[in-house]
C-alpha cells in the first residue's frame, strides 16, 4: 500500500510543478526530501519509495 501513497505525492508534486513555476523548485526540494526522511525512518521499504507498485 505504501507504493500508492508514494504515486500519489508523487503526481501531486508534477502537477504543482507543472501548474506554478515559481514553486517548482520548492515543491521537488520538499518531496525529495519527504521521500528520503521516510526511507530513513524506516516506513516503506526503500524500493517502494524509488518504484511504487
Amino acid at each position: 500500500m505504501e507504493g500508492r501513497h508514494t504515486t500519489t505525492a508523487a503526481a501531486t508534486v508534477g502537477a504543482l510543478a507543472l501548474l506554478d513555476r515559481e514553486l517548482r523548485r520548492i515543491v521537488l526540494v520538499l518531496a525529495a526530501l519527504e521521500g528520503a526522511s521516510r526511507v530513513y525512518v524506516g516506513a516503506p521499504y526503500p524500493h517502494d519509495v524509488a518504484a511504487p507498485s
